[in-house]
């Protein structure tokens, strides 16, 4: 859960930023901004995407990424109104505050840090829903903003389940599901 959620919503920030230019500016400058955004993703933060996975990125990646946000927005606030540039920082800075804790493989998470990560995961998605009306609820915003809190609150940790667990489960669920259908 916390590679997909990381990948997953990180990769639509980024894209969250073409589409408000889109929005706002039309086609021309949304492919400009995205160009620009590709330099900085690879120059400026140092990260490429990766073909074999369909020209996302790796999962090591994404705090990278999270880490150097504020230099999207600084490339945002010259293509988009001066409120839609705000609720991008925003956004942005809500989700390098909630990454960490998709990565904690310790079981410190107290009542209050659960809490405290509910809330932020609402802050985030409702900021989002409501400074870009056109967004959808993915179900990796879904997941995040519903269930990662009470994961969290079971289990203690996000991070120790990493991505290795679930591939497993998946090959092994795959697998049953097609010999239940022959």
């Amino acid at each position: 859960m916390p590679l997909h959620l990381t990948l997953g919503i990180t990769g639509s920030l980024l894209r969250l930023g073409i589409e408000a230019v889109f929005f706002n500016a039309g086609p021309a400058q949304a492919s400009a901004y995205a160009m620009k955004l590709s330099m900085t993703l690879r120059f400026g933060v140092g990260v490429t995407p990766k073909p074999y996975f369909g020209g996302a990125f790796e999962g090591r990646q994404c705090p990278m990424i999270a880490r150097r946000l504020s230099s999207f927005v600084k490339l945002l606030v010259s293509y988009v109104p001066a409120e839609d540039a705000a609720a991008y920082r925003v956004a942005c800075r809500t989700w390098s505050e909630l990454l960490p804790v998709l990565s904690l493989t310790s079981d410190s998470s107290t009542e209050d840090d659960v809490t405290a990560f509910q809330a932020g995961t609402a802050t985030f998605v409702d900021g989002l829903c409501g400074a870009f009306p056109g967004l959808t609820v993915t179900p990796r915003l879904h997941v995040l903003c519903y269930h990662a809190s009470d994961f969290l609150r079971r289990l203690g940790s996000l991070g120790r389940y990493s991505e290795q667990g679930l591939e497993s489960w998946h090959a092994h669920l795959k697998k049953n599901g097609r010999n239940a259908a022959c």
